[in-house]
């Protein structure tokens, strides 16, 4: 039960990270839709939410840290999403 309330905890805060980062993309990209340095250590935090919840996405992670491009984060989400509710289903 316990780490029941920590996934719901963590899938909580990481849905929060990323509604952040996708929602105020002025503050995290820059003018070519790439993450600009507070956009990059908000991406480590999501990064390290992730490799917890779903170690299956490392590959995007790390795709992701080599060419943090605005469409790549949008791909991350949706991957998320998807997974998101797949376990729910499950």
């Amino acid at each position: 039960m316990k780490k029941d309330k920590r996934k719901i905890s963590l899938k909580n805060s990481l849905n929060l990270m990323i509604y952040d980062m996708l929602s105020n993309a002025d503050l995290y990209f820059d003018k070519r839709l790439v993450l600009n340095s507070e956009g990059r250590k908000l991406l480590a935090k999501i990064s390290k939410t992730i490799l917890v919840l779903y170690p299956e996405l490392k590959p995007l992670i790390t795709k992701i840290r080599s060419d943090p491009k605005y469409e790549y984060i949008i791909e991350l989400a949706s991957k998320i999403r998807e997974m998101a509710s797949a376990q729910d289903n499950a």
